[in-house]
């Protein structure tokens, strides 16, 4: 397993700076063009979420299986080494271990988590599941997630979208986008070992 040299580009909003490697995206309704990505469903969440958005790109540089819990660099992790058990696809009503779902990526798989300390989120939860549930089998995991900047992350293999909010139209883009693109193709369930 291994990844791509990050990609550089920074582009910070306000006062708001982090240490990583990230574009920042402030998304206005009457603004659609201010992404430079090309990904037409960032405009589109900056847009439903009324601005509370941030897309972040960037190669893992390693991807090697590791065992024990990851101090990951950024929150949530968009790749990088792991632990050997991915976590099993579907929707976790328990908090995943990062080190697992980011093996998922690592399988092509699109990971959405969600911090349900926020007011909205027993409604967006059951959205989200139903969605999830909805799709192919080995293709994605939901999970909860505390320490990202918004409440809603998609994350695969090298990409990462934080949302305020929930639009399901902008989930299933981010899905179709980015769906099978990771360094390795396993749709399977972890093996019997790492249940």
């Amino acid at each position: 397993s291994g990844g791509a040299a990050p990609l550089e580009v920074r582009r910070p909003v306000g006062n708001l700076d982090r240490t990583m490697i990230h574009w920042m995206l402030a998304c206005q309704p009457e603004s659609p063009s201010s992404t430079d990505t090309g990904h037409a469903y960032v405009t589109e969440a900056c847009a439903a979420c009324g601005g509370e958005c941030l897309e972040t790109t960037g190669g893992p540089t390693s991807g090697s299986h590791v065992e024990g819990a990851i101090d990951y660099s950024e929150a949530p992790p968009l790749g990088g080494d792991h632990n050997a058990c991915w976590a099993s696809w579907g929707v976790h009503t328990e908090p995943v271990a990062a080190e697992n779902w980011v093996h998922n990526l690592e399988h092509g798989g699109v990971v959405v988590l969600a911090d349900c300390r926020s007011a909205g989120c027993p409604h967006e939860w059951d959205s989200l599941s139903a969605w999830v549930n909805s799709l192919p089998e080995g293709r994605a995991l939901l999970s909860t997630y505390e320490g990202a900047l918004q409440p809603y992350s998609l994350v695969s293999w090298g990409h990462r979208l934080e949302l305020g909010c929930v639009d399901l139209l902008v989930v299933q883009a981010f899905y179709d986008e980015h769906v099978g693109r990771g360094p390795e193709e396993v749709t399977s369930e972890p093996a019997a070992a790492c249940m």
